[in-house]
C-alpha cells in the first residue's frame, strides 16, 4: 500500500520539466521501495515502482543534457610560481570561468565549475551515470586537456585519494550486488592507448612488445570478464 502510495504521489506531483521535482520524486521511491524490500515484499509487485523510479533517473539525466562538460582548475604549482607564472583561470560562479586573454578577458560557460574540487566533489557529479549504465545506456567519461594539466590525477588520483577511474569502478560493482538477487551482471573491461595515431592494448602482451618494434599493434582490445558475484577478475579468452 505504501509504495502504491507514493506512485499515485509521483504520477500526480511531479514536475517532469523541473529537475529537483524529479530528483525528489526518485528519492521518494527509491526509500520506499527499499523499506519494500526489507520488508519481504515481492519483486513482481515492486517491478512497476521500479520501471517508473529508471524512468524519472533516466529523465533527469536526459534534462541535465546527454554531453555534459566540467572545468577543473588546477592551481600552480611551486615551479610555476618560481619562474613567475600567473593564474589566467578565475572561477566567476559555479558554471562560468573567466580567462584573461592578453588585455580583455573571455567567459566561458560549463555544466560545472571545480577549483580544483575533491575528488569526492568531482565524482559526485558523475555517480548517477553509472545507474544510467546499469538502465542499457551508454556512458563515456574522459579528461581533455594539455600536457600537465592535472587528467591522470582527476582520472586515476592517488593511493587514499582515487580519482574518478576507480570511484567508478566501485560504484559500478556496488551498484551490480545491490541488485544481484534480481539481475545478473557481467563487467568486461579492456585497456587501450592511442599512441601516434595507433591504438595499443595495453592487456596483451605481444601488442606491447609489437608496438615498442615500432610494428602495427592489434587494434581489437583484450577484455577482463568478471560476473559480479564470483569476486575476481579473469582473462577472458
Amino acid at each position: 500500500e505504501a509504495v502504491a502510495a507514493v506512485m499515485q504521489e509521483t504520477a500526480s506531483t511531479v514536475d517532469r520539466t523541473s529537475l529537483e521535482s524529479i530528483r525528489a520524486g526518485k528519492f521518494r521511491l527509491v526509500e520506499v521501495i527499499k523499506r519494500a524490500r526489507s520488508a519481504g515484499v515481492a519483486e513482481l509487485q515492486l517491478k512497476a515502482a521500479d520501471a517508473e523510479r529508471k524512468k524519472l533517473h533516466n529523465l533527469e539525466e536526459d534534462l541535465k543534457g546527454s554531453i555534459r562538460v566540467f572545468c577543473r582548475i588546477r592551481p600552480l604549482i611551486a615551479r610555476e610560481r618560481s619562474l613567475g607564472d600567473t593564474q589566467v583561470a578565475t572561477p566567476v560562479d559555479a558554471t562560468t570561468v573567466a580567462v584573461q586573454l592578453g588585455r580583455h578577458t573571455e567567459h566561458f560557460s560549463f555544466d560545472a565549475v571545480f577549483v580544483p574540487g575533491s575528488q569526492e566533489e568531482v565524482f559526485e557529479d558523475c555517480r548517477h551515470l553509472v545507474q544510467s549504465v546499469l538502465d542499457g545506456y551508454n556512458v563515456t567519461l574522459f579528461a581533455y586537456g594539455q600536457t600537465g594539466a592535472g587528467k591522470t590525477f582527476t582520472m586515476y588520483g592517488t593511493p587514499g585519494d582515487e580519482g574518478t577511474a576507480p570511484r567508478t569502478i566501485e560504484e559500478l560493482y556496488s551498484c551490480a550486488g545491490r541488485d544481484s538477487d534480481r539481475y545478473d551482471h557481467v563487467i568486461s573491461a579492456s585497456m587501450m592507448e592511442l599512441y601516434r595515431n595507433e591504438l595499443v592494448d595495453l592487456v596483451n602482451p605481444r601488442a606491447l612488445a609489437a608496438s615498442s618494434t615500432n610494428s602495427t599493434p592489434r587494434r581489437r582490445a583484450s577484455t577482463f570478464t568478471s560476473p559480479t558475484g564470483s569476486g575476481g577478475v579473469s582473462p577472458a579468452g
